[in-house]
């Protein structure tokens, strides 16, 4: 219960820190980015791996990176000061931004 109840602090933490400061975001998108495409390239190169596993490994990485390009586009509407309600998949957490009008 107490490791839930800080997940749940960090989180809005997280959260909150990103709507405030969307570079924090964009830098994290960055290095995910970055080290999905190093991982679709380490499994493009070695052989022996299962065709349909690496096609899952690589389709999760690419909808994870898609997530936060949403997240990105959500924050940047907050930012020009578009009330948006918004439940955002992250690869590490499911955070909630709540933006009042």
């Amino acid at each position: 219960m107490t490791v839930r109840h800080l997940q749940k602090l960090q989180r809005q933490q997280i959260a909150t820190t990103i709507v405030n400061d969307t570079t924090i975001l964009n830098k994290y998108r960055a290095g995910y980015s970055e080290c999905a495409n190093e991982v679709g390239r380490y499994m493009g190169s070695i052989d022996g791996v299962d065709q349909s596993l690496r096609q899952r490994i690589l389709g999760h990485l690419n909808h994870c990176v898609n997530s936060l390009n949403q997240m990105a586009n959500n924050t940047n509407n907050l930012q020009f000061g578009n009330p948006v309600t918004k439940t955002v998949a992250f690869p590490d957490a499911l955070l909630i931004l709540f933006v009042k009008q």
